[in-house]
């Protein structure tokens, strides 16, 4: 059965997922033929004829956990998932639905399907009502829709928080940040985590950059974030250097009259692999950033980064200047 098929796959990509995280050496990919002949057959013969929005979302997550990039996939079960909804986009189910979708989305960076979702207004509706209802809710539902305005934000920060270019069409933030500010009611702050809190100041970087830091009024809040994250948890204390970091790090070393710094820390507080400051004794304006990226930052098929490694590119040029 198709649906069962489905299943076991996302099963697989999710058992594949704990267990990679462990291999410290190179492997032979076993897999991805057999993921790649998965999603052919899906966008073949399945998607198009699935009724309900479950199946559809096992699909988006299978791709996910198995960092399987297929656009054309992901665009035609999005497209499958908003025309099978069943609930309002707006009530509490329907957005956590829509997160599952968007993470997705997000994981791969995938902006022509984020702008065809052309679901703004409905996350910010929704979450505004809920928010402003969060005392009425029970403690698990707070935490999700923590998470669902989580996901939001970040596929703002990706997808349209672009750094400013002096238009005078730049976008209005003012509601997101209204749920930013939600976030630290009493309420809800208690379950933010460092992870959270980091992700809600690099979406406060990505706004800074998309308005341009003389036409940013929201300083004071981004500090208190840079402060709560940098004092939870420091971007060095769980760093690991590996072993090619190690060697590219060595290797520039023989540069002439040139000076580097590992795992530098920028203003912004992101992490470095590498930056190059100085090159034959003289001092770049604008550093060089060198990241040294494993398997882990690709999908497993290409090598187009990650969403999440777009948004540090974002910030490091226009915020840090690198």
């Amino acid at each position: 059965m198709p649906y069962k098929r489905i299943a076991v796959y996302e099963d697989v990509a999710k058992l594949e997922r704990r267990t990679s995280k462990m291999l410290q050496v190179s492997y032979i990919d076993e897999l991805q033929d057999k993921y790649e002949a998965h999603f052919e057959f899906l966008k073949a013969h399945v998607v198009p004829q699935i009724q309900g929005t479950r199946s559809l979302i096992q699909i988006l997550n299978t791709l996910k956990y198995s960092a399987y990039l297929d656009e054309d996939l992901v665009s035609l079960t999005v497209g499958a998932y908003k025309n099978n909804l069943s609930s309002p986009i707006t009530d509490r189910v329907g957005l956590l639905g829509l997160s599952h979708v968007l993470s997705c989305v997000n994981h791969f960076g995938l902006k022509t399907v984020y702008d065809k979702m052309e679901l703004t207004n409905d996350f910010e509706i929704g979450l505004s009502l809920h928010l402003n209802d969060i005392d009425k809710l029970s403690s698990h539902e707070r935490i999700q829709i923590k998470g669902i305005l989580l996901t939001y934000l970040r596929a703002q920060a990706m997808f349209t928080n672009l750094p400013y270019n002096n238009s005078p069409n730049q976008s209005d933030k003012s509601n997101e940040l209204d749920l930013v500010k939600h976030l630290f009611s009493n309420t809800l702050k208690d379950s933010l985590t460092p992870s959270d809190y980091r992700q809600l100041y690099q979406y406060l970087l990505t706004v800074k950059a998309n308005q341009g830091p003389e036409h940013f009024n929201e300083e004071p809040l981004l500090q208190q974030l840079r402060d709560i994250w940098f004092n939870l948890a420091s971007p060095t204390e769980e760093y690991q250097i590996s072993k090619l970091h190690q060697d590219v790090y060595s290797t520039l070393q023989r540069l002439p009259k040139s000076k580097l710094h590992l795992n530098h820390i920028t203003p912004s507080v992101l992490e470095v692999d590498i930056l190059l400051t100085k090159y034959k004794g003289t001092s770049l304006k604008s550093p060089i950033a060198l990241e040294v990226n494993g398997v882990y930052h690709y999908p497993r098929n290409s090598e187009i980064p990650l969403g999440k490694d777009r948004i540090k590119q974002t910030i490091l040029t226009s915020i840090d200047g690198i």
